[in-house]
């Protein structure tokens, strides 16, 4: 939904900060691309808020403690989430049913029973599902499906 909102932005012609509760998350990229000249806590005071502002009507630069490095980690998260996408995008149909089945809980016997298959064809389906994933266990493979789920509901 995020990514939703900042493609929405319209470019705005004067430069603008970003307040933030966590500005550490690395998330805030997606408005920074989007043209906000900095990321601020909003634990800011007033006198540092105003001069903030100050500088940027003038054209000055916003000192913003840590960029370097939030830039960084906002480049390994998002390659993260794009390997994680292309992963998921090369399970089967069956594979991230099978998948999504095992995050609701279900064991391999219930998937087998649910399916109308063989447990040991469920359980083909699994070591498929860890070689495509790239995990070494059936919690992995789970864990990672669910930072999909969510990686997919906030884009």
């Amino acid at each position: 939904q995020r990514r939703k909102a900042v493609m929405r932005l319209p470019p705005l012609p004067l430069p603008w900060l970003l307040l933030v509760e966590e500005p550490g998350d690395p998330r805030w990229i997606d408005l920074v691309e989007a043209g906000a000249s900095s990321v601020v806590p909003s634990s800011v005071g007033l006198d540092d808020l105003v001069r903030m502002l100050d500088d940027l009507s003038v054209g000055r630069p916003v000192a913003w403690p840590g960029r370097e490095q939030l830039e960084q980690q906002w480049r390994r998260l998002r390659e993260e989430q794009e390997e994680v996408q292309q992963r998921m995008l090369s399970l089967s149909p069956r594979e991230r049913s099978v998948l999504a089945l095992l995050h609701d809980g279900l064991s391999v016997r219930e998937v087998a029973e649910l399916t109308g298959v063989r447990e040991g064809t469920v359980r083909s389906q699994v070591k498929a599902v860890l070689r495509k994933l790239a995990v070494s266990s059936q919690l992995a493979a789970v864990a990672q499906y669910d930072r999909w789920m969510q990686q997919t509901d906030r884009s």
